[in-house]
């Protein structure tokens, strides 16, 4: 991924439980590997960026903030890889897919090119 921002992948110092930990760094290679060249950064917000993730309650939110719209047959793996990514965790996703051109002039609400919540 280069000099792109990521997904730090040590939150120790969050005291996040390994399960947590080993989906972020999941969820890290998968959208990296998916989007290469296209990727800008990918960033956790909400109560995990905060300090307050609680897995009982909490979900994961991150954004994925590629240069370029994506084709059909991407959205169609990014759909599919995700399908993977949770079906083999207990841990709640939300995060959406925004092109970073759009966030230098913001409009509410954020057009993106993908949306998952679950």
């Amino acid at each position: 991924m280069g000099s792109s921002p990521a997904i730090p992948t040590n939150f120790t110092s969050m005291n996040i439980s390994d399960h947590t930990q080993h989906i972020l760094e999941e969820i890290q290679q998968i959208y990296s590997d998916l989007y290469s060249d296209n990727l800008i950064g990918i960033y956790v917000h909400g109560s995990l960026a905060m300090g307050c993730y609680n897995p009982e309650s909490s979900d994961i939110d991150f954004l994925i903030i590629i240069k370029n719209p994506l084709t059909l047959p991407e959205k169609q793996r990014l759909t599919a890889s995700t399908l993977h990514l949770i079906a083999n965790t207990t841990e709640k996703l939300e995060f959406s897919v925004i092109i970073g051109e759009q966030l230098e002039h913001f409009t509410y609400p954020t057009p993106f090119e993908f949306h998952y919540s679950g």
